[in-house]
């Protein structure tokens, strides 16, 4: 658990080689310690790393793995919409995309699904808000901006501030995006959904977060080019990569 935990970590800091040795480490004590639920962690850490150094192909063959391996405990509704749901996304697999959504909320466990926004590295279960939040991101990947709304009002109704504040920024950049990517699309409003997802008081810009903005900032470049909106948004991201 360790080792997985400094791998994330690593991904945090955009240390992928370090990230992929610590990830590596953790799956294969895991798999030596005959823990399925354990080596099926690891391989979501893996496709986790992947996902964010852009080996979507990896991403996805992980997340399968760790499927293999725990197809039906704890980590299986993680590694189907978390993994395969969003690397799916990223390959531009519609079907692989639906069939991940699905299978996610088939695993969840009928009887005691866990409530609200639990970590995002727990060795349990997800909960159905983090179903839909990385619902709203695989979506996204495809230009699906109903499914984006549609998942992200899911989500958000079940994340604040308070329980989940990292959480609740990803998937407002997503509908931020997802403005963007809309047939009756709104700068306006747009810029200041990021904002809010941007809001100085969460403090510094998680990696997740920074790769995301950047997303945004070139969807909507390339829709309305440079717009003095669009360069507020531009400073707070740059802003906080100073301060890494």
């Amino acid at each position: 658990m360790t080792s997985g935990l400094l791998g994330y970590i690593a991904v945090g800091c955009a240390h992928f080689s370090l990230a992929r040795a610590y990830c590596q480490e953790s799956f294969q004590l895991g798999d030596y310690a005959q823990d399925s639920n354990l080596a099926a962690w690891a391989r979501g850490l893996q496709s986790f790393c992947e996902y964010y150094a852009g080996r979507f192909d990896n991403a996805l063959h992980y997340a399968e793995d760790g499927l293999a391996r725990n197809a039906t405990g704890p980590q299986s509704v993680r590694l189907a919409i978390n993994g395969v749901a969003r690397a799916s996304g990223k390959l531009g697999d519609i079907d692989g995309v639906h069939r991940a959504v699905e299978a996610a909320y088939e695993l969840l466990p009928r009887s005691d699904a866990p409530v609200g926004v639990p970590s995002s590295i727990s060795l349990e279960s997800y909960s159905p808000a983090q179903i839909a939040g990385n619902a709203a991101t695989a979506y996204l990947s495809l230009a699906k901006p109903d499914r984006v709304e549609y998942f992200a009002d899911l989500a958000l109704s079940e994340m604040s501030d308070a329980n989940s504040p990292w959480g609740r920024s990803l998937v407002m950049i997503d509908v931020a995006r997802s403005h963007v990517l809309s047939e009756d699309a709104d700068l306006d409003a747009a810029v200041a959904i990021m904002h809010e997802a941007l809001s100085p008081t969460r403090g510094r810009l998680m990696l997740q977060v920074q790769r995301r903005g950047s997303e945004f900032v070139r969807d909507a470049a390339a829709r309305w080019g440079t717009t003095p909106e669009l360069r507020t948004v531009e400073d707070v991201l740059a802003s906080s990569r100073e301060e890494r």
